[in-house]
């Protein structure tokens, strides 16, 4: 399998490009080659780099020194490639005073790819988000850092809201999420729920404002909406099913899970490929071995190693870091970025 672009050596190729840590996330985009990373250089630094994949060269879009000592939560792409947000966690006050110091809290950062400028902050907005279709609005939800009874931020509400871009105006969508999709294939946004180990799916219409509960275990749809995954959530590992009658997939799975061997490690689910038809699922426990499975055909089209950390909208793109000689481990310092349509088309001529 050839690697398509190693991130780790262009930017130790170029001493101004020298990498400070390791990519917590990456966005690529598809329409024009690049790909967006956020990263932390020693603590409450962050910064929104720019690659151009061809041209290999870089613009920093963006620097923050967090005087709340924050660090990085996620990082978010939407399907126009028009913006980007990060989340992050910080300390209500820099000093390391009594009470103060122990309140932490979330912040979502949404910045316009094509201006390069903040275009919304969205307190207590944790890690679990998603950009519409359109790329107008954003569903996100409320969260408090730490365990549960941690201190409750200034300002908090909990539950799940939509912000609109153009309005600048937000509204409730539902009390509580553990999980949130905004999907493109019916435009409706999907709310996972798991209270006392019973998980739920409701859809949200957000034109009507209503929710209503679905019979689904998952709520990531391919592009078609004929089948959907769920996130290895408490429901480990990840399972497969067809919408319509949400059938599971049951010799799907165990076809990636086996992979050759007796056991059946099982699968987590990384992301669709729109393009591919594809699910792109990790094989568990190591984590560093992929499959490409083809649901319109009902099998496996391609193969790759490494900790998947990102992709692009269409799914032709797959950022992941490498694996090391052990198979559960992988190097943070480095990243690769593989093209899944060379990648599904070698795969497929050699069988």
């Amino acid at each position: 399998m050839k690697k398509v672009l190693s991130l780790s050596t262009l930017l130790f190729l170029i001493p101004s490009l020298a990498f400070p840590g390791y990519a917590q996330r990456i966005n690529i985009s598809s329409c024009n080659n690049l790909y967006y990373i956020i990263y932390q250089v020693g603590r409450g630094t962050k910064i929104l780099s720019k690659y151009s994949i061809t041209k290999k060269e870089k613009t920093i879009y963006y620097t923050l020194q967090d005087e709340n000592r924050c660090s990085l939560v996620d990082v978010f792409l939407d399907l126009t490639s028009s913006k980007v947000g990060y989340s992050d966690v910080c300390n209500l006050s820099p000093e390391s005073s009594a009470t103060e110091s122990n309140i932490r809290y979330y912040v979502l950062n949404i910045l316009d790819i094509k201006t390069k400028k903040l275009i919304a902050k969205l307190s207590n907005a944790g890690g679990l988000a998603s950009f519409s279709p359109s790329g107008n609005a954003i569903v996100y939800a409320e969260q408090i850092p730490g365990e549960r009874g941690s201190p409750v931020p200034p300002g908090y509400k909990g539950g799940v809201w939509i912000y609109d871009f153009k309005t600048k105006t937000k509204k409730s969508v539902s009390a509580m999420a553990d999980d949130i999709n905004w999907s493109e294939h019916d435009g409706n946004i999907y709310v996972f729920q798991n209270i006392y180990m019973k998980p739920t799916v409701y859809r949200y219409n957000p034109i009507r404002g209503e929710i209503e509960n679905t019979p689904y275990r998952g709520i990531y749809f391919s592009s078609d909406g004929k089948y959907y995954s769920n996130q290895p959530f408490e429901e480990y590992p990840s399972k497969l099913f067809r919408t319509s009658d949400n059938k599971e997939m049951v010799d799907w799975e165990t076809m990636m899970g086996e992979r050759g061997s007796k056991e059946f490690p099982g699968i987590a689910f990384k992301f669709w490929s729109r393009k591919l038809n594809a699910a792109i699922f990790s094989v568990v426990p190591s984590g560093t071995e992929n499959v490409v499975f083809d649901v319109g055909r009902g099998r496996i089209i391609g193969q790759f190693s490494g900790k998947v950390i990102g992709t692009n909208a269409q799914g032709t793109l797959v950022a992941v870091h490498p694996p090391l000689s052990s198979k559960a481990s992988w190097a943070m310092d480095k990243v690769e970025i593989l093209n899944l349509i060379e990648l599904t088309s070698k795969y497929q001529s050699k069988k």
